[in-house]
């Protein structure tokens, strides 16, 4: 019987499957690669809120003059 790391069983019982597809992504094109990946994500929605805030500058500009 092949032995199961406690991060897999983790993984399992929280039924994350979005976690599950990144171990064997992790294996096959290393850590540096997944990092950057993610971090790509997280300032992709730090960019989303920035536009939202440049659009809408010019109604809050007209609501206090």
């Amino acid at each position: 019987m092949k032995p199961v790391s406690p991060f897999t069983i983790s993984i399992k019982e929280k039924g994350d499957k979005t976690v599950d597809q990144f171990v064997p992504i992790i294996s096959q094109v290393g850590f540096p690669i997944v990092v950057s990946l993610y971090l790509l994500y997280r300032i992709e929605t730090k960019l989303d809120m920035v536009v939202q805030s440049i659009q809408n500058l010019p109604e809050r500009m007209r609501e206090r003059t």
